[in-house]
């Protein structure tokens, strides 16, 4: 039984472009994360929510009978019921491993592949995307992952889903985020993976890593909007080791306050210690606890933690983390917690 039975998937991945320059990993990339969806420890989703959309073996002779093309996104947004109107669920994943381009510094225009030089409306604009599903209110969270360029193009109109919306929302309440692969005017890349002997897109290579090294994980062992991020960050800059493969990847989070999960690493596979905070009587404000990439995990108020009324949290033995005293605004300096060789249950006064 899927884990996650109200997340759905639309995943694209094109190599075959008759009129541009053909590309090795887009179609393996959305294999691999679309495999990474539907695993109980992954994504954790049923695989009839997953819908996968790559080349096909061979191109046609004809470039205009290329596919995938963007009716097909049409298509299976319509088969997850966008078009009837309401909620359909709480998670809505987008990927995309093909050409890209910038129109504007804000927007990314994905090739379809019957795209050639002098054809490149034959795109579906991230902008327009963006808000037909925030205006459709179908979902709570929608993840974009991009991996292509972003070459500068301006004056290239870019285009949405070819479905009118029977009742368009603000979508004010709809919690977003998208991972691009490059920033405004550069490129992305697919190098040669040593080991393999096989193309990767470093976005995607990325991503997947910090979906499922256990390091990758915050300190209560979730795999987080946060934790893939900072993981991405640093990651994508170490997969280019040759100067013309290095790329920047960009985040956009309207609300980064509100931790998205993607998954978590079962209790069983990990060495777990309680730890019981107090405060002293005359502590007030908040205490903020802090994983070992200074991301916030927990925070609790600090008046009324006693011996007797602890706080407990129960964090990952072999980690540091920190804790702060918030007060108006102005945050005390951090002290450090290593959770080595410590009792369980640890007990620890904040004062």
């Amino acid at each position: 039984m899927a884990r996650n039975p109200d997340h759905y998937a639309i995943v694209v991945g094109i190599d075959g472009y008759p009129q541009l320059l053909p590309l090795r990993a887009a179609g393996k990339d959305a294999g691999r994360f679309a495999l990474w969806l539907q695993k109980e420890t992954g994504g954790g989703l049923d695989p009839q929510n997953i819908h996968l959309i790559v080349s096909p073996p061979k191109m046609p002779a004809n470039p205009f009978e290329a596919r995938p093309v963007s009716f097909q996104i049409d298509d299976a947004l319509t088969k997850l019921g966008v078009d009837k109107g309401g909620r359909i669920g709480k998670r809505l994943y987008f990927y995309f491993a093909g050409h890209g381009f910038g129109p504007e510094f804000d927007n990314i225009g994905m090739l379809m592949a019957n795209a050639a030089m002098q054809r490149l409306k034959y795109n579906v604009g991230l902008r327009e995307l963006r808000t037909f599903v925030r205006q459709s209110e179908a979902f709570d969270e929608v993840v974009f992952i991009l991996d292509c360029c972003r070459d500068p193009m301006g004056g290239i109109k870019t285009f949405g889903p070819g479905i009118d919306l029977l009742e368009p929302r603000p979508g004010v309440d709809v919690r977003d985020v998208v991972v691009m692969a490059a920033k405004y005017g550069e490129k992305a890349f697919e190098p040669l993976d040593k080991e393999t002997g096989e193309r990767r897109g470093i976005l995607t290579e990325a991503i997947l890593e910090g979906l499922t090294k256990p390091d990758a994980a915050d300190g209560l062992g979730r795999f987080t909007a946060s934790s893939l991020f900072k993981y991405v960050a640093d990651r994508v800059r170490q997969l280019g080791t040759d100067a013309k493969l290095q790329q920047m990847p960009e985040v956009e989070d309207r609300t980064p306050d509100k931790e998205l999960v993607f998954s978590t690493i079962p209790q069983s596979e990990l060495n777990w210690v309680k730890v019981r905070i107090s405060a002293s009587p005359s502590l007030q404000g908040e205490l903020v606890l802090m994983d070992d990439k200074f991301q916030p995990i927990a925070s609790k108020p600090a008046t009324g933690l006693s011996k007797q009324n602890p706080w407990e949290v129960t964090l990952l033995r072999n980690r540091w983390y920190s804790l702060t005293h918030k007060l108006a605004g102005v945050s005390s300096p951090p002290k450090t917690l290593i959770l080595d060789q410590v009792p369980n249950p640890y007990e620890l006064m904040f004062e």
